[in-house]
């Protein structure tokens, strides 16, 4: 009885070794092929870093860091004066920007939607040199 119990155990832990060996080589041959995979897909559309909003940005709004986040954008479809990796949004030791225009969650951050580091986004911003702007009063009683 005690030799049948010793062969048993043996072909058992003889089945469960070949078993682990075989799941062991078929999960690497599905490593291999998905990294293979990945190394194929990532040659087919060239991708650069924009900087895109991480939330709707009303005009007026200080830009933070926080607020912005980089995204792989195709490189042939990137629009003109976004801001890119070799291009950031943010230096060491400049002045805040502001949003000069409203902008949706995921949209591309460009040169024309955001201000200077320091300039100010109100009206005085868009004013060229030697122009001035004042308000004009406009009730019922004007309008008549």
């Amino acid at each position: 009885m005690r030799l049948m119990f010793g062969l048993v155990l043996i072909a058992g832990l003889g089945l469960a070794g070949f078993a682990a060996y075989m799941a062991k080589n078929h999960i690497g041959a599905y490593q291999n092929a998905l990294a293979a995979e990945r190394k194929n897909s990532a040659k087919i559309v060239p991708t650069v870093g924009v900087y895109v909003a991480t939330r709707q940005l009303a005009y007026g709004e200080q830009l933070a860091k926080d607020d912005t986040r980089l995204v792989r954008w195709p490189a042939n479809a990137i629009p003109e004066g976004a801001f890119t990796h070799d291009k950031p949004l943010f230096q060491e030791g400049e002045a805040p920007r502001f949003v000069l225009r409203a902008m949706e969650k995921d949209e591309a951050l460009m040169a024309v939607k955001v201000s200077a580091p320091g300039a100010d986004a109100g009206l005085t911003s868009r004013l060229q040199r030697g122009q001035r702007a004042f308000a004009i009063k406009v009730d019922v009683q004007v309008a008549r």
